[in-house]
């Protein structure tokens, strides 16, 4: 248990925890784009401003999952300039008929799990290090933006290296999303340990639609931009 916590000199007193519990995080992130770089696939690549603010933690029972309750944080922002890409999902989710406005955050938020868990499998690094972001609507540009990155100050390169190999790594998420035997998500395709609000607003069923939208359109010409 934190029995005091310094944030100037950056130190957390703890004691001995022997409860049959553990807490969760909740937070929530922005994206500011800082820097347009390259284009892979129709993926944009770039430097960001990440910023996280931790808003409350969640006190759940060991192996049942049960949340006890919900205590509110008081704690300054973290933020940091990283390496991201992101894509705009505008023209795929107005064609796919599939799809309704109203489907499309989940869709967004649920695919953006998805990808991040295969990250790992196309570019050396571990689910943990990085992050992501579904806006249904970004205000910079007007559009619905998935964004991953980076969660490292400065930037590791693995977002970039991932958009490089987007084509097979979407690829890879529709298989999966397709091919996972639940019925309505579980921590092999679409839930994430790191979710910022705790795997709300998710729909696996609406991110296989979105991901199919997505390869349909790359397939008649694998360097078509998603405009973002």
């Amino acid at each position: 248990l934190v029995r005091n916590l310094d944030l100037e000199k950056g130190v957390a007193v703890l004691l001995p925890h022997l409860e049959d519990y553990y807490t969760q995080t909740r937070s929530v992130t922005e994206i500011e784009i800082l820097e347009r770089e390259t284009s892979f696939h129709g993926v944009q690549t770039g430097r960001v401003r990440v910023t996280t603010q931790m808003t409350s933690f969640v006190r759940k029972r060991f192996y049942s999952e049960a949340a006890l309750d919900e205590r509110l944080l008081d704690l300054p922002d973290v933020s940091y300039p990283t390496q991201a890409l992101w894509f705009s999902v505008k023209e795929v989710a107005q064609s796919s008929q599939a799809l309704s406005p109203a489907d499309l955050p989940a869709a967004m938020h649920a695919l953006e799990h998805t990808l991040i868990g295969l990250l790992p499998v196309f570019v050396l690094c571990e689910r943990a290090d990085v992050g992501g972001v579904s806006y249904p609507f970004y205000p910079a540009v007007g559009e619905p933006l998935i964004f991953i990155y980076d969660g490292y100050p400065g930037g590791v390169g693995y977002t970039r290296a991932g958009a490089s190999r987007f084509p097979e790594w979407l690829g890879a998420a529709r298989d999966l999303l397709r091919d996972c035997t639940c019925k309505e998500g579980c921590p092999r395709c679409v839930l994430s340990p790191k979710c910022g609000n705790g795997n709300q607003i998710l729909d696996k069923k609406a991110a296989l639609t979105l991901a199919e939208a997505l390869l349909k359109r790359l397939e008649p010409d694998p360097t078509f931009t998603l405009q973002a």
